[in-house]
């Protein structure tokens, strides 16, 4: 279950994603470039969401104030985050160590979350930093052509009526082109039909002449130009 979340912000982060390549950065000043976007990090947890809690609307990808407690379908609990105005209404703050584990590694949807107790941490009796990140030692697998086109349809299209058709198009189109390209013949497979023809067309009573005498000749000849 997807627990990272990103989203863009008009006011300055540390945080910053390039236009064009897409790619995260992490710069020690909250400076504003044009050919780069401000992005802020939510991590979010399922557990019930009390009044004042700050969540993520996971449908309407929306962050808000809870006025009310309960469990509610489509309302995660923001637990950590980069985003300075949850850190000033106390929302714990995501340590640097994850940042620059997540620049290199911005395919990572989930992170595994641990609550720990610390008297360091201890604020008139309220325990300021509870959560602690544990970082995965090896690298997200690559993703499915599925989530690819999953998270391309998320980051370009907002509409929801619109995101199911579209991932689905791309999902076909990519079905459609692995079966293409399951038709076509390697070089390899062209050489083994070329060594087994010509060991056929070796006997003189069948009558027939080989034109060339090696593959390579033979497959410069005829591969499309």
């Amino acid at each position: 279950m997807k627990n990272i979340h990103l989203q863009k912000t008009d006011k300055p982060s540390r945080l910053k994603q390039n236009k064009i390549t897409k790619k995260i950065s992490l710069v020690n000043k909250g400076i504003d470039l044009t050919s780069y976007t401000p992005i802020n990090i939510y991590i979010t947890s399922d557990v019930e969401i009390k009044e004042g809690d700050w969540i993520l609307d996971i449908e309407l990808n929306r962050i808000e104030q809870c006025l009310y407690s309960g469990t509610f379908r489509n309302w995660k609990k923001i637990i950590l985050t980069t985003d300075q105005d949850l850190i000033s209404d106390g929302v714990q703050a995501i340590p640097d160590e994850f940042l620059e584990w997540f620049v290199h590694n911005p395919s990572c949807e989930w992170v595994e979350i641990n609550q720990e107790f610390n008297p360091k941490n201890m604020v008139y009796g309220i325990n300021t930093n509870p959560y602690k990140i544990i970082i995965p030692k090896e690298e997200p697998k690559q993703e499915t052509f599925e989530e690819a086109a999953k998270n391309f349809v998320n980051k370009y299209y907002s509409e929801e009526s619109y995101k199911r058709d579209i991932e689905e198009a791309i999902k076909f189109g990519v079905k459609w082109q692995q079966e293409q390209d399951k038709k076509l013949y390697s070089e390899d497979d062209m050489k083994q039909a070329f060594e087994n023809g010509s060991w056929v067309t070796s006997w003189s009573d069948m009558g027939i002449e080989m034109k060339y005498d090696d593959f390579e000749t033979w497959f410069k000849t005829y591969k499309k130009k």
